[in-house]
């Protein structure tokens, strides 16, 4: 993989993350903070690839004032979420709705008061990052697929309904965040079932969902609702759902690749 590409890359993920900043410090949208952890999930995806060069070792840790803020974003995203399954599931608790309020209250005026000191720190990553960047070889980037495909299906040969589970789509959407930028490094070699790994992951996303919910429900505000009952159900359809998907996944996740052979245009037969 080429560096004009990385910091293609780079340049891209910051330009997203900067704006997202932005857009959230002038309207508080929560689709604003929403896509900034998305766009930095991208970025951390892409920057675990690169980490797997010998010359890339610290680039992680290089973002960590960007983690940062994402923590603090997921704290505010959180307490939304939360509202909105209380919502979904028709119960109306104030005592839960005023602290729910409060951590999104909060969290939104640390947020912006440490806006332009975040702003600068996006800023100074990224050119920390342009500078620590270093051409990928192909071969790294196909021994890094095919070992995130392993450790994949290793684990999805008897799956486990817990943060493994939540560990291992994290693993499926690292390639398929990827796949654009390694698509060069992978022809001929490897070509990932995007539908396939999106209809998993998408599953595996809907289930930790459930989980989250029923955590929920085991707060001192609302352990008394019926609707854990629901969830449960819930949860027990798409384990089977991802049980069925899971099988033989190795042989799903990669489409079959045509010989060099069949690849090449055939030649035309001399006339009898």
């Amino acid at each position: 993989m080429k560096t004009k590409e990385e910091e293609k890359q780079i340049s891209k993920h910051y330009q997203e993350l900067k704006a997202h900043v932005k857009g959230f410090l002038k309207s508080a949208e929560q689709e604003e903070l929403h896509q900034f952890r998305v766009q930095f999930k991208k970025m951390r995806a892409l920057l675990t690839l690169l980490q797997s060069g010998d010359k890339h070792p610290k680039l992680l840790k290089q973002v960590k004032p960007i983690q940062k803020m994402f923590k603090k974003a997921g704290v505010i995203r959180g307490a939304y979420v939360n509202l909105q399954l209380s919502h979904q599931y028709g119960f109306r608790k104030p005592e839960f709705e005023d602290k729910q309020q409060q951590i999104i209250l909060s969290g939104a005026n640390r947020f912006y008061c440490k806006g332009p000191k975040q702003l600068e720190q996006l800023k100074r990553t990224r050119k920390k990052l342009m500078n620590s960047l270093h051409r990928l070889p192909a071969k790294t980037v196909q021994n890094f697929y095919q070992d995130m495909l392993n450790e994949a299906a290793d684990f999805l040969q008897s799956p486990v309904f817990d943060e493994r589970l939540h560990d291992c789509r994290k693993k499926i959407k690292l390639l398929m965040y990827n796949q654009k930028v390694a698509d060069s490094a992978l022809a001929d070699k490897l070509t990932l079932n995007k539908d396939y790994l999106n209809q998993l992951q998408d599953t595996i996303g809907k289930w930790h969902d459930v989980v989250l919910a029923l955590e929920l429900f085991h707060t001192d505000e609302l352990k008394h609702e019926p609707v854990p009952r629901q969830l449960k159900a819930q949860k027990d359809e798409l384990q089977k759902s991802i049980v069925s998907l899971a099988e033989n996944f190795r042989q799903k996740a990669v489409l079959e690749q045509a010989s060099a052979e069949k690849k090449k245009p055939a030649k035309n037969k001399a006339v009898q």
